[in-house]
């Protein structure tokens, strides 16, 4: 199911707001960027198959770095537990 536009707009700034304060928090937590992982995957799925080429582009950008923040994320926990 395809959003609406109007709600497409809102799911998309939340996205970008939310994803903009957990990637500049040096204290992001593992939870905190797996949740954001998710709601990108919730997105990509609802735009794939559209016309929203840039969109999509946004959010597979977003998601390099969403998961780059978890592996450094997995690597501070993991160096503190060795």
């Amino acid at each position: 199911m395809l959003y609406d536009p109007a709600t497409l707009a809102s799911l998309v700034r939340e996205l970008a707001l939310r994803s903009n304060r957990v990637l500049k928090d040096p204290n992001a937590r593992s939870v905190d960027l797996l949740n954001l992982s998710r709601r990108i995957a919730e997105l990509r799925r609802q735009l794939r198959n559209t016309s929203f080429h840039d969109l999509s582009l946004w959010t597979d950008r977003l998601e390099e770095r969403v998961d780059a923040a978890l592996i450094a994320e997995c690597q501070r926990v993991h160096s503190r537990v060795a």
